[in-house]
């Protein structure tokens, strides 16, 4: 395949506009993706040529790319295709309906198809040729249309006549220009080889030397395609298959709603974004042209992020010849699965490396002054036996070659220090790879609970998984236990009927949302068990269809399951309370429990039944450490002692063991987690187990607990950045209430105050529409809300402005039933809610001043108190960042109850505004919410006589 076919289409007309500017310069006006009216670049400007700088063509001029795939041997063949194409646009520019309102003076279609020379029977004569009998064509039809068609047939012929002059650059007009144009050459990967690169890096290091460089980065590409990177393994999930699959055999595309709203291909979206050259020197580049991704648990996150890679590997190694057997079958199995899928291997082949943030973390780089960069060249290193690779290599390597840097899991880095130097580290990434010119794509994974776009949405374009389809939802049911159950076909076909009855079943589709849920639902269905139509009744009835099937087993493994099956499970518990504690930490983010701590546990356990650990029972203490350094249920090694491989099967555990004791315990622990980001996931796993028990009080308690849980919390500011109606809204959503009216409804009025903040429409527009179109008898109260808040005005009209609007965009990816998508004709105020965008008046100014002057606190803290109220007054009102040295001070002052009072009531006389709402969400919300409370939740008891719920 030569360079212009390297390319790809995306590539090709990147190409194209670079060349363009430098033959014409800025003048030529890029339309990038979309519909446009059939403009891949214009110009309005007369185009002077490079060299002598007399005009060529003058007037309105349009430049149209086409690009063939793969060129046909014949050349005849080719140039059919090209003419094809050629003359579909001619036709729509002709078109008096068309979008094409405007007809250019000039047309110059720009391809990759090679015309030859050869007079009258050669490519560039045919297609001259097929132009002009087109025109004849055109006018003829004119003269031959009856009197009713005479019209349009007029006009189709004014319209073709208006465009004077038809260009076709075609191969090998741009081959000369590209050997022309060195500096245009190197910009694109396609025209330059491996060698070519590594031939210009006699430089690099004294390290690793120059006979070993060719194969060092394509060798730690090759490496990675068969590791575990590139093989997923349903053993992470509690299967009892522990084989693993590459990944490009159980992969599937997801949905993403990118920021227009509209649903699209997450594959696609990443890697269309990655066909472009994404060089800081490239005209008409994209402003945000890095990616976060974001994610609920389970959403297929990680998955995503390992094909991505794993797919850049492939393209990158696809015309090696050192490659072993399985390696070749990996890059050959990834692009028949992208075939499937609608894509071709990546033709902008990026050199691919994967970080686990949780694990960069951990390992201490960020306490040591390290780089992002240092730590890519370190990862490299560590897998290869070539040498060490430094930072100033990697640099010049990255300066020379593409690249994909996916960072998954920022997530999992819950410790505000540590997350803070984390995202400035990925910050500071970003701009020197900018500053060097590096042509780099980044992609950050996270789950949204807790991300508030602290990384610069200026450079980062935010797409968001949706939720599977149920089509989407039975396709992947049926691959996944197809290939888990690939040597038991009776089993297989017992399960598929029973899934395809499961999808069907509106009552269980919330339960397959995602991938994770998918494949726990198919594990259940295999298992016999019923299917509970709730999240933790999902999970929960997981863990016991696992617990089941390793009871059944034969032997001493059995035989300890059977005889002691509560302790297996408090066991469960206490190690999944003990990890999500110690992952809040920077030095745990990728938890694990060292042995000895286990074996305490496990003592704990035996002790508080009864047992005798210490003397008669201690054999059983071993047998119960032994089975877990092998797995035990869902407990499986993991470094040097053990944890959960599925993040979410930690947090049902750390729950249950959460919801167990007295009541006012439970509830005080609940208050304790509820406004983490990293503890959300466990607390509506509690709130599942609680709405499952049929005891009212337990609920009761529950949900009195969520109304008040803002209302005395002035160190995280409660009444200002209130968290209990965002955990309504969740448990909502989740589907546990829906049985329950008189908890659905106190919960959706709580919800529905989301509204008067408005700063995550899609956070907070999805479930609410999921949810009247479940039950269309809610429509009322959400309808009765947001009529509300646009009478009140404030932050509560424009919250409600922008959930009004985004309706009608949501309605056909939500599937929303007639009824509900008439929230889209709430008639806005006649004033333009704009106005109510910043509004502060002199009176609410005058209010916040006074309650920080009337607040009971020493000389020392007053005056800083009023200091930092004074600056943050700056900031709002006069657009200045907010510094470091702010953030602290007002911090710190939080930290006091009397001046942490004080500022909540000054705050609440103006965070209605759009400004106070965007400063505090951005530099205060990732701290005040995330401040660890692993040290508190660990002296609360867990050894209450009597637990809330009992083992359902």
């Amino acid at each position: 395949m030569d360079a212009l076919e390297r390319l790809g289409a995306i590539g090709f007309q990147d190409f194209a506009a670079a060349l363009c500017v430098d033959l014409f310069g800025p003048v030529v006006h890029p339309m990038g993706a979309g519909s446009d009216g059939g403009r891949d670049l214009y110009s309005r400007e007369p185009l002077r040529g490079s060299f002598n700088g007399d005009v060529i063509w003058s007037g309105y001029t349009v430049f149209q790319v086409k690009h063939k795939a793969t060129l046909a041997d014949r050349g005849q063949a080719n140039t059919t295709w090209l003419w094809d194409a050629i003359r579909s646009e001619l036709l729509l520019w002709s078109e008096p309906g068309s979008d094409r309102d405007e007809v250019p003076n000039t047309l110059v279609f720009i391809t990759n198809v090679p015309l030859s020379a050869k007079p009258k029977t050669g490519g560039h004569d045919v297609i001259r040729q097929h132009i002009a009998n087109l025109k004849k064509e055109t006018s003829q039809a004119l003269l031959d249309a009856s009197d009713g068609d005479r019209k349009e047939a007029a006009e189709r012929s004014r319209r073709l006549a208006r465009i004077a002059r038809i260009e076709v650059w075609s191969r090998e007009m741009l081959s000369t220009q590209i050997s022309a144009r060195p500096m245009l050459r190197q910009g694109f990967l396609a025209f330059i080889t491996p060698g070519d690169v590594l031939a210009n890096l006699s430089s690099w290091t004294d390290r690793v030397s120059l006979a070993e460089l060719a194969g060092v980065l394509r060798t730690h590409a090759r490496g990675s395609l068969v590791g575990d990177e590139g093989r997923v393994y349903f053993d992470e999930a509690g299967s009892d298959d522990t084989r693993g699959f590459p990944i490009h055999e159980v992969a599937i595309d997801l949905p993403v709603v990118d920021s227009s709203s509209q649903r699209r291909s997450a594959l696609r979206f990443i890697l269309d974004r990655a066909e472009h050259v994404l060089r800081p020197s490239q005209p008409f580049l994209m402003n945000r042209r890095h990616i976060v991704l974001t994610g609920a648990p389970g959403n297929g996150k990680s998955t995503l992020a390992k094909y991505i890679v794993q797919a850049f590997r492939a393209a990158m190694l696809s015309d090696a010849g050192d490659l072993s057997g399985e390696q070749a079958r990996a890059i050959s199995g990834m692009a028949a699965s992208l075939q499937k899928l609608g894509r071709q291997l990546p033709r902008n082949r990026r050199w691919p490396v994967l970080i686990d943030l949780a694990k960069y973390a951990e390992s201490g780089d960020l306490e040591r002054e390290s780089t992002l960069t240092r730590a890519i060249a370190d990862l490299v290193s560590r897998r290869l036996d070539a040498g060490r690779i430094r930072p100033v290599d990697l640099n010049t390597w990255l300066g020379q070659w593409p690249s994909i840097i996916v960072m998954d899991g920022l997530d999992e880095v819950s410790d505000p220090r540590t997350r803070r130097e984390l995202l400035t580290q990925i910050s500071t990434f970003v701009s020197e790879s900018e500053a060097a010119g590096h042509d780099t794509l980044i992609v950050v994974t996270t789950r949204p609970i807790g991300y508030n776009d602290e990384i610069d949405p200026t450079m980062f374009d935010r797409i968001d998984l949706d939720y599977l389809k149920p089509q989407q939802a039975l396709d992947y049911g049926l691959m996944v236990s197809k290939i888990r159950l690939v040597n038991s076909p009776d089993r297989f076909e017992q399960l598929e009927n029973r899934f395809r009855q499961a999808v069907q079943d509106p009552n269980l589709q919330n339960l397959l949302r995602t991938p994770l849920q998918v494949l726990i639902v198919t594990i259940i269905i295999e298992s016999a068990r019923q299917l509970a139509p709730d999240r933790y009744g999902l999970f929960w009835g997981y863990y016991l269809a696992v617990l089941g099937r390793e009871r059944n087993k034969a032997g001493s493994y059995g035989r300890l399951i059977r005889d002691n099956e509560p302790q297996i499970t408090r066991l469960h518990q206490l190690v999944g309370l003990e990890l999500q504690m110690r992952s809040e930490s920077s030095e745990h983010a990728h938890a694990s429990l060292p042995l000895p701590e286990l074996q305490d546990l496990a003592y704990r356990v035996l002790a508080d039944d009864g047992f005798k650990p210490d003397s008669a029972d201690a054999s059983l203490l071993r047998r119960m450490v032994t089975a877990a350094t092998q797995r035990l249920v869902l407990i499986v090694p993991r470094d040097d002692g053990v944890g959960f491989d599925v993040r979410s099967l930690q947090e049902l555990l750390a729950a249950r063991e959460i919801t167990t004791g007295r009541l006012d315990s439970v509830m005080n622990r609940l208050r304790l987690v509820g406004p983490g980001p990293h503890w959300r996931n466990t607390w509506i796993f509690a709130a599942g187990r609680i709405m499952n028990e049929p005891r009212d009080i337990e609920q009761l308690e529950l949900v009195e607990l969520l109304e008040s849980i803002d209302s005395n919390a002035p160190h995280r500011l409660g009444r200002v950045l209130p968290v209990g109606p965002s955990i309504a809204l969740e448990i909502l959503d989740d589907g546990m209430v829906r049985s329950r009216p008189k908890w659905r409804d106190r919960l959706l009025a709580l919800a529905l105050q989301l509204i008067e903040f408005g700063n995550d429409t899609l956070g907070m527009g999805a479930p609410l529409l999921r949810l009247a179109n479940s039950d269309t008898s809610l429509i009322g109260p959400i309808s009765e809300a947001l009529r509300s808040a646009l009478a009140r005005g404030g932050s509560g009209a424009r919250g409600a402005a922008m959930f009004i609007s985004w309706v009608g965009p949501a309605a056909k990816n939500l599937n929303l039933e007639l009824r509900v998508r008439a929230l889209a004709g709430i008639p806005l105020p006649t004033r333009s809610v704009a106005a109510d965008v910043c509004p502060y008046t002199d009176e609410s100014w005058a209010d916040y001043e006074l309650e920080i002057e009337t607040a009971p606190l020493s000389t020392e803290r007053l005056q800083q108190l009023r200091a930092s109220a004074e600056q943050f007054r700056d900031a709002v009102e006069n657009d200045i960042p907010v510094s470091p040295a702010l953030v602290s001070s007002l911090i710190s002052l939080l930290d006091d109850e009397r001046s942490a009072r004080a500022i909540e009531s000054a705050l609440g006389h103006v965070k209605d505004g759009a400004s106070v709402q965007t400063l505090l969400w951005l530099h205060f919300v990732p701290i005040l919410q995330r401040r660890p409370v692993a040290n508190i939740l660990s002296a609360m008891s867990n050894s209450d006589a009597a637990p809330v719920a009992g083992n359902s």
